[in-house]
């Protein structure tokens, strides 16, 4: 059975700017008990994420945030992270 979604009709709109685009639902979800897929969604927010193309590469995130590890080096704060 396919999903049912319901949203505000005065977001039509702006719901209309996110097709083919990656979105973060908020709102309640109902599911059937033996389904993986949500039966009903009842959309309260949604907030559309920029295209792929949008995006900064893995390149243009270099040395974005400084001092991010504290007195540790890189290898030293993942490390940290994977012992916790």
């Amino acid at each position: 059975m396919p999903s049912r979604v319901f949203f505000p009709r005065a977001c039509c709109r702006r719901f209309a700017g996110a097709i083919k685009r990656n979105v973060t639902v908020r709102g309640p979800v109902y599911y059937f008990a033996d389904q993986p897929f949500p039966k009903l969604v009842y959309v309260r927010e949604l907030e559309i994420h920029p295209c792929d193309d949008e995006l900064p590469s893995l390149g243009g995130l270099r040395g974005l945030a400084p001092g991010s590890t504290g007195d540790l080096s890189a290898v030293d704060f993942v490390r940290s992270l994977r012992h916790d």
